[in-house]
């Protein structure tokens, strides 16, 4: 199994690749969806590649941001670059971009980001028809899907084992777009999740997920058929990242490692498991947001601001420290001296909670390990020949010939000590030197500084040399199967959108659109509960009112969700879906699909039947349906809210909404839903509200969001008509009068 690092800077790259590291992936100066990493600039990248082809370690470049169609180009100037420079395979969400990629470069390796969304074998199967070679499997995949998709594709899976666990759904979180401007999607998250709110009058980190932590899951992972164990972190120190690739290096070796080293590094929460193997799991950790160590002692006595503490060990000057009471963050402290007292900051109280923050003889640790390539050298010298060496690393040999001929000695020769000093100096090289011979055949001379020169060159060449075998060695390289336009795009097509003008209404129950149907041209039903009602429903209201239905599935199918969906999707009756996942283009397959807004979806031209995405900051809006008016959903959530505030057990509620509060008073409904599992939506406290500006900007087709609406249908539908926003303190143009950053 490969251990995949995170490298956002050239410091972590170097500590992912002498920990172990079979493989990196970072991120250009643009289009990464970690903007805020250090990243790497086009010459930084170049001699990336060269130090990790050196030992042998593939190189991952993440051009994982959703793409406006103005930034092809330089994005696909980037990747050819790259290519050039001998990257190994390309980390891509964007949809038309991969299409877009495959009519310029057909044969480079795509490996399909988490942000696409892929957690189930009809995700997997439509990622292996748009040519990627690899998906990288979002954290809310089940054990059994993974099974599935491995079974089933010929697909390399990628998992995510270790570091932060988004709250929402994989390439579904547009808080901070929304809030500030700044997309989540676009490697700008602002992480309003790790904000304090107020669920159910009780204020915490309802939004804040624990860490990833899958080290006792690697066999189960193995047995799955995962290729690739990814670890987060590209926002992370480079000690941080050293320790998590030795870790599971370790693990994957077969050897048993405690994580505890892991946590000192950083632990926000004590880390889950994810989804790993419970649907609904209790992810938050409502009392802190940030690193909180471990663990190693109580605050025994006080004096003033200082602190004596009852430890399992001796502090060292470095160290750094918070305390905690009732898991609540009370103060902190940096160790100034070796021992058990400590001056601090904060309001501690004798029994507090020691946790250990920083543990400065791990960050030594770390920093001191190294990592070379050992080689054997011998070297053979007479007057009057050119000097000769053969150098030698694993199965790799050269030889080298000097261009100047070796010198008769008239005092002072040369000596075999003399030769093995000179070549045991591999300071500017990553090489150790194992085994030196030197053969001398009388007596010889050669200047120190030609003999020095000679040794670096040929060390240079060396290194160059071994960088070339490592890219004629690639054997895993070929032409994937690209037959994503014949299958997705421009088919199914029966409904003609582009002759009129139409109005999309969206809700959660059909019943809600009785006194209104003169209003609209067709319904988009998103049902509380997905069961066989949901036919029964639809086909009284196409009875009823004559107006087609569009059935909207939800953005996670996981395990038994999948089958209760394809069994609606079985009735003749469910003919229109709309699709908010790469998956459910192939759930879908034969209905006919309109692609939602969760599709992410900023290229007007994509030859879909589409709702843009509510991030689209264009002008040419064409016969795509533009999101005019709603409470868009923020978030999608696997884990179910209600079970965070019961200390992680299932309340057996019945689907009741819920409502949180963010610290300026603003209030956030959580809408559920149900199919097999349970999953919610948090919806924006504020009405994208651009009803009056279609006229304006000659938006042909309209979407119109009711779901949590304050209004009733029939007045919203009435405002539409008449061209009128919606009379309301809280909306907002979202991206009309502004631009995606």
């Amino acid at each position: 199994m490969e251990i995949l690092a995170p490298a956002g800077n050239f410091s972590s790259l170097k500590t992912a690749v002498i920990n172990g590291a079979d493989a990196v992936y970072l991120g250009a100066s643009a289009f990464s969806a970690r903007a805020k990493a250090g990243n790497f600039s086009r010459e930084e990248l170049h001699s990336a590649v060269k130090y990790c082809h050196l030992f042998n370690v593939k190189v991952y470049l993440a051009v994982n941001t959703v793409l406006k169609p103005s930034e092809y180009n330089d994005a696909l100037s980037t990747i050819k670059y790259a290519h050039s420079v001998g990257v190994d395979a390309f980390i891509i969400q964007d949809i038309p971009f991969i299409v877009f990629l495959h009519s310029t470069m057909p044969d480079i390796t795509v490996h399909l980001s988490t942000q696409a969304g892929v957690h189930n074998l009809e995700g997997a199967i439509a990622a292996e028809k748009l040519g990627v070679s690899r998906v990288i499997l979002s954290r809310e995949t089940l054990l059994e899907d993974v099974r599935q998709i491995t079974a089933h594709t010929s697909l390399e899976t990628e998992f995510f084992v270790h570091g932060a666990l988004c709250i929402a759904f994989s390439g579904n979180c547009y808080f901070s777009s929304m809030v500030s401007g700044l997309s989540g999607n676009r490697g700008r998250c602002l992480q309003f999740c790790r904000k304090k709110y107020e669920l159910n009058g009780k204020s915490g980190y309802w939004l804040s997920a624990k860490d990833l932590d899958l080290s006792d899951k690697i066999e189960a992972l193995r047995d799955a058929g995962v290729s690739s164990l990814k670890i987060e972190g590209r926002m992370r120190r480079p000690e941080y990242v050293g320790e998590a690739v030795k870790h599971y290096k370790t693990i994957v070796c077969g050897k048993k490692d405690s994580s505890e080293n892991l946590k000192k590094l950083f632990n926000r929460g004590n880390s889950c498991e994810a989804y790993l193997n419970d649907p609904t799991e209790n992810v938050v950790y409502p009392y802190a947001q940030g690193h909180i160590g471990v663990t190693i002692g109580k605050v025994s006595e006080i004096h003033g601001k200082t602190a004596t503490l009852k430890l399992n060990g001796p502090l060292k000057k470095g160290d750094g420290l918070k305390f905690l009471r009732n898991k609540i963050e009370v103060g902190s402290s940096l160790v100034s001296a070796d021992g058990n007292r400590v001056s601090f900051g904060g309001d501690l109280k004798q029994g507090d909670s020691v946790n250990l923050t920083t543990d400065i003889d791990l960050i030594n640790q770390i920093n001191s390990r190294r990592r070379f390539l050992h080689i054997e050298v011998a070297v053979s010298a007479q007057a009057g020949e050119k000097l000769s060496a053969v150098i030698k690393c694993g199965a790799h040999i050269m030889s080298f010939v000097s261009d100047f001929e070796v010198l008769e000695a008239k005092n002072s020769p040369l000596t075999q000590d003399d030769f093995k000093e000179c070549f045991s100096k591999t300071g500017d090289t990553e090489f150790s030197l194992e085994k030196f011979d030197c053969e001398i055949k009388g007596t010889i001379f050669l200047p120190k500084s030609q003999l020095n020169d000679f040794r670096r060159k040929i060390y240079s060449d060396f290194e160059s040399f071994l960088i070339s075998q490592y890219n004629k060695d690639k054997t895993n390289i070929k032409t994937y199967n690209f037959n994503f336009t014949e299958s997705y795009l421009s088919v199914g097509r029966n409904i003609d959108f582009v002759n009129k003008s139409n109005v999309m209404v969206q809700v959660d129950d059909l019943s809600k659109l009785k006194d209104c149907i003169d209003l609209f041209d067709y319904a988009a039903y998103m049902p509380k509960f997905y069961d066989e009602k949901v036919i029964t429903d639809i086909e009284k209201f196409y009875n009823e009112t004559g107006k087609i239905v569009f059935l909207v599935l939800p953005p996670i199918l996981r395990d038994g969700d999948l089958g209760k969906v394809l069994e609606i999707l079985s009735s003749p009756s469910i003919k229109h879906v709309i699709v908010n996942n790469l998956g459910g283009l192939e759930i879908a397959e034969g209905k006919n699909v309109l692609w939602g807004p969760l599709m992410n979806i900023v290229n007007s031209d994509f030859p879909v039947d589409k709702i843009m995405s509510p991030e689209y900051d264009g002008n040419e809006f064409g016969h795509n349906f533009v999101y005019v008016y709603g409470r868009f959903p923020l978030m999608t959530f696997a884990h179910c809210p209600k079970k965070s505030l019961n200390n992680g057990k299932c309340l057996a509620c019945k689907g009741e909404d819920m409502s949180i509060k963010d610290e300026t008073g603003k209030v956030f409904l959580i809408r559920n839903y149900r199919i097999k599992y349970c999953y919610a939506q948090l919806l924006n406290c504020n009405f994208i509200n651009n009803i009056s500006e279609c006229k304006k900007r000659k938006i042909q087709n309209m979407f119109v969001d009711i779901i949590g609406a304050d209004n009733s249908a029939k007045e919203i539908l009435t405002s539409v008509k008449n061209g009128q926003n919606i009379v309301c303190s809280n909306s907002t143009h979202g991206y009309f009068n502004k631009k995606l950053v």
